[in-house]
């Protein structure tokens, strides 16, 4: 599992399922995403009776290109993490900084462009204590607010919560052929002081327990970490066991209000609907988390009305 990028995906020419072969042979299970919501085609995690789920067998790979040719494909966060670098949220920003006056962080390791112009780190899993989930906004190194990262790895109890996007996915290309290194201590010390603190949604005393819903819902408030915010909000709706409908009809208002810090790449209304699935899928309705005060069900009640109309 140390050498992903094999000579097969050196060449466009040799097709979308040649490109695939290498991550298979190595061990690493795929699944096939669709193009333009970053949702997996197929029930991946708990695989329905007879299916395998995602997997490193070619021949399943094979007919799932066969049935969607159009899918991007994606790769399980078993054996590795990745520190995932979001230009949208000014990562690149927090990357130069970091080149400049902190390279030991990151150090070498086989990294990625994602589609938006950002990065992936990818670094073996620790042999001890296993690198778990950490959202955008909870890294910090030193004095440095590590805005814009998060970290996509395992769930506390061991099992995959994560998969990336890889070439021959849209936007995606390898930006070196070095293997898979274990991460600096550096970077396991400023994860694993996050994931100490409970600041993800994989760890006790979440960073959702308080969400400032007056905040989310004031128009131009929340102009950075915008994807946790609404990752958080999705959150709390969960614990609430609410239904679709007055899920993304709050998701959706607080889209509205979002300030777009990327024209290029604007917000739409329909992440909401991404957002809302990606936290169904990971989490079951009805956690011990804070519920809506009353003003604030009267109110999602109205914007569920609203778009309902």
């Amino acid at each position: 599992m140390t050498e992903p990028i094999l000579s097969g995906q050196k060449s466009p020419a040799n097709g979308k399922l040649d490109a695939l072969r290498p991550y298979c042979e190595n061990g690493w299970r795929m699944l096939p995403v669709h193009p333009d919501s970053k949702i997996a085609h197929i029930k991946w995690q708990d695989p329905l009776p007879g299916q395998p789920g995602a997997t490193s067998d070619f021949a399943y790979v094979q007919r799932w290109h066969q049935r969607w040719p159009g899918a991007n494909w994606a790769v399980v966060c078993d054996d590795f993490f990745v520190v995932d670098i979001d230009r949208k949220h000014g990562g690149m920003d927090t990357l130069a900084e970091v080149e400049e006056n902190a390279p030991e962080l990151l150090g070498i390791t086989l990294a990625q462009r994602t589609a938006d112009g950002g990065r992936q780190f990818f670094y073996r899993q620790p042999a001890d204590k296993k690198i778990s989930t950490v959202e955008q906004g909870r890294l910090r190194y030193g004095d440095l607010e590590l805005r814009g990262w998060e970290v996509k790895g395992l769930r506390l109890d061991k099992k995959p919560g994560s998969y990336v996007l890889v070439p021959p996915s849209r936007g995606r290309a390898w930006l070196n052929h070095q293997p898979l290194s274990e991460a600096s201590p550096y970077l396991l010390r400023a994860i694993r002081k996050a994931a100490t603190v409970g600041t993800n949604g994989n760890t006790s005393g979440g960073g959702w327990r308080k969400f400032d819903w007056d905040r989310a819902f004031t128009p131009g408030a929340v102009t950075t970490d915008q994807d946790g915010t609404l990752y958080r909000a999705a959150l709390s709706l969960r614990s609430q066991d609410v239904n679709d409908a007055l899920a993304l009809a709050v998701l959706r208002r607080i889209i509205e209000c979002f300030v777009n810090t990327d024209p290029a790449d604007p917000w739409q209304l329909d992440h909401a609907e991404q957002k809302w699935e990606y936290v169904k899928r990971r989490f079951k309705a009805g956690r011990d988390l804070p519920e809506f005060s009353e003003a604030e069900r009267a109110f999602a009640e109205r914007v569920r009305a609203k778009w309902s109309r």
